[in-house]
């Protein structure tokens, strides 16, 4: 879940200009420098210009003045959160929480971490404790949107960030997330409407980049799906997601070495994923480097020996000429699935060549 976008709103401050008001409260804290509002508030703005190092100076600070002030510890919660520091985040979000308990903010924030964990029930309890006090909170309406989508409830993830969407307009999660949303219905230009959107905002933000790829991917639009994925990847070099589907953009294209090249890298960092293997296993079978496509094939039985994965075992065998093998894998992969079309239709190839 490390590609969300943890930020510190500018609105909950009602900030339009931070500059302006990074030089009041630098003025401000010459005078008084140990006003606790002053500090957790430049201390969130610096958060959100992703200046942590400044931003937990100015917090830590605070804290040491007022170590119970329930926003200070919630803007420290959030940095830690946006470091994937869960332990110090989850201490001064439950600390915050202790101290006040309708902590609107340190609730939305621990909300995003227990989603972050994969603690979905815990983060849709705080999420939706924040929009009882809250009920138009559009990012709180988009996480749960999002928390929605990773348990496969449709209607509540459409329910949550129209919502979110009819309250901000601009709410880029909530633009991605129903823009992936879209994808997964095979809705594709509801999706690129979504995600153009939210590329629009924000033009770097590597979640919508992958999922405008995907949905040029499944509108065959190679080039431009490369395109975006490369962008994606420029910011996030290893991402396995992107380079998976750059990669099956690449195959179509017949550019057979740019796509091993990225699924070679995806696999190294994740060595055990069945598409991956089954996307150079085809690669290798449609170069004809046959040796290969076997070695990938036995992995991908061995890893998960289902009727699907035996049955294009089976096919390397037969393109290999080893019909005795080729015959020995397609029986058993249709014993195990009497109706599997691939099974069948490869079975008949071999009795054709045969």
């Amino acid at each position: 879940m490390g590609d969300i976008a943890i930020r510190i709103r500018g609105d909950i401050y009602g900030i339009s200009n931070e500059r302006k008001v990074i030089d009041d409260l630098n003025k401000s804290l010459e005078s008084e420098p140990n006003n606790v509002y002053d500090l957790w508030v430049r201390g969130g703005i610096y958060a959100r210009q992703k200046k942590y190092d400044e931003a937990l100076k100015d917090i830590n600070k605070a804290l040491e003045i007022d170590p119970n002030n329930s926003y200070a510890l919630w803007v420290r919660g959030e940095v830690n959160l946006k470091k994937e520091n869960f332990d110090e985040a989850f201490e001064d979000l439950n600390k915050a929480l202790e101290i006040d308990p309708n902590n609107l903010y340190a609730l939305e924030a621990r909300g995003e971490a227990n989603f972050m964990i994969d603690k979905n029930d815990e983060a849709l309890k705080d999420l939706d404790k924040t929009l009882e006090i809250y009920p138009n909170n559009s990012y709180a309406l988009g996480l749960c949107g999002y928390v929605y989508y990773y348990q496969n409830d449709y209607d509540e993830v459409f329910k949550n960030l129209n919502k979110a969407l009819e309250i901000d307009p601009d709410n880029v999660l909530a633009l991605r997330v129903r823009g992936d949303a879209y994808i997964n219905q095979n809705k594709f230009e509801e999706a690129l409407k979504d995600l153009n959107k939210g590329l629009e905002i924000n033009p770097n933000n590597t979640y919508a980049l992958r999922a405008r790829g995907k949905t040029y991917k499944s509108l065959k639009k190679y080039k431009e799906s490369i395109q975006d994925l490369t962008k994606s990847l420029e910011i996030e070099p290893n991402n396995t997601l992107a380079l998976n589907c750059r990669a099956e953009s690449y195959r179509e294209l017949r550019e057979f070495d740019k796509a091993l090249k990225d699924v070679n890298q995806a696999l190294h960092n994740s060595p055990n994923n069945l598409n991956l293997l089954t996307i150079r296993l085809d690669i290798y079978r449609l170069t004809r480097q046959f040796e290969a496509a076997l070695t990938d094939s036995n992995e991908l039985v061995k890893l998960c020996p289902c009727a699907i994965h035996i049955g294009a075992r089976g096919n390397i065998y037969r393109m290999m000429g080893k019909y005795e093998e080729a015959h020995k894998e397609l029986n058993k992969a249709l014993e195990q699935d009497p109706k599997n079309n691939y099974a069948l239709s490869i079975r008949g190839r071999f009795f054709m060549e045969c």
